[in-house]
């Protein structure tokens, strides 16, 4: 567990008071017209490094709409002594699409700014399809977070282990090594800030239903801004750790990862898309002789060889993996719908 006097470290390098964090969160400059658009793109142009961040209605999903867009600047030595995070939240509801464009040219799509993110594909998607925009330069530190694992210490057998919940317990046992030794757990803001012992207040919960209102509460607003609060909080906290030393490495990773689903957009309720597993040949891409392309029957991704199993398999190891979820769950909806017959 992190000392205080760790805590306190970390927070002033954030320029924030260790001892009023949730204030300092959920601080932020609306920006709904012209002239704020302006102003907070002229400071975010100044920084190497921001967080992003957005909300939406089905974010990134076909029939999705973009709802706001969160920018949190990461002040650096460079900035100056008196430099202190600043977050921005954009109105992409009130914004028309002519007003929001120099966000889009000047930050999104720029590749001077590394945007930094936790889990952006679907921050992707909704800025491909809506605004015909590519995030640019990213870093994802979802990523950052499973390959840490293995720093820390974690054994393989642990890592698999936490399929335990997505999968029976003894379907992990019997296919630890055969079936699964080529899938990965992703984890969330929340089991991220667990896994790593940082004690900063978790997001809240709200209706998502009502991203696209107008006038948007202001918890909503908070809500939104605490979300890049809390990313930026893991980016220190990660650069510290040298989790991101291979940074090059890791911002290649990023781009696959967060374009995964340019040449088909995801459903919400597409179970080989939306899932909590890592798609295959994210973190390295199979090369030289065997890698022969072949389209899979779940995620429809063109992958190599080696994400099949055997020459005739369909399905990649993720998506039978997935299957496999679905059918336990129909199981014990079964065994669960018998015993209340049997009483």
């Amino acid at each position: 567990m992190s000392s205080y006097s760790d805590l306190t470290s970390l927070f002033k390098s954030l320029s924030l008071p260790s001892d009023t964090p949730s204030k300092q969160s959920s601080s932020f400059t609306l920006c709904k017209d012209n002239d704020s658009v302006r102003t907070a793109i002229d400071t975010l142009s100044s920084y190497s490094t921001i967080v992003l961040d957005c909300e939406g209605s089905s974010l990134g999903n076909q029939g999705g709409r973009l709802s706001l867009v969160c920018l949190r600047t990461i002040p650096t030595v460079s900035s100056g002594p008196n430099s202190t995070a600043r977050t921005f939240v954009f109105d992409a509801v009130s914004l028309s699409k002519e007003e929001l464009q120099p966000l889009l040219d000047d930050v999104i799509g720029s590749d001077a700014i590394q945007k930094v993110v936790f889990d952006g594909r679907m921050d992707y998607s909704a800025f491909f399809f809506e605004y015909d925009t590519r995030i640019r330069n990213i870093l994802d530190l979802q990523l950052a977070d499973l390959q840490s694992r293995t720093l820390r210490g974690e054994s393989k057998m642990s890592q698999t282990n936490r399929l335990t919940g997505y999968l029976l317990r003894s379907e992990v046992n019997a296919g630890r090594h055969v079936r699964y030794g080529h899938v990965q757990m992703i984890g969330g803001i929340s089991r991220c800030l667990k896994d790593h012992n940082l004690l900063v207040q978790d997001k809240a919960h709200l209706d998502h239903l009502r991203w696209l209102e107008r006038p948007l509460p202001t918890h909503y607003l908070s809500y939104a801004a605490h979300d890049v609060y809390i990313i930026s909080v893991i980016y220190e906290h990660f650069l510290k750790r040298g989790y991101l030393n291979n940074s090059d490495t890791l911002a290649a990773q990023s781009t696959r990862y967060a374009s995964i689903w340019e040449n088909d957009q995801p459903r919400e309720e597409d179970i080989y898309r939306r899932n909590p597993l890592l798609p295959l040949e994210i973190l390295s891409v199979p090369t030289g002789t065997g890698a022969t392309d072949r389209i899979c029957d779940g995620c429809n991704r063109k992958l190599t060889r080696s994400s099949f199993q055997g020459i005739n398999g369909t399905k990649c190891w993720v998506c039978m993996t997935v299957d496999v979820s679905e059918n336990s769950k129909e199981e014990r909806a079964r065994f669960r719908g018998g015993n209340r017959r049997r009483n």
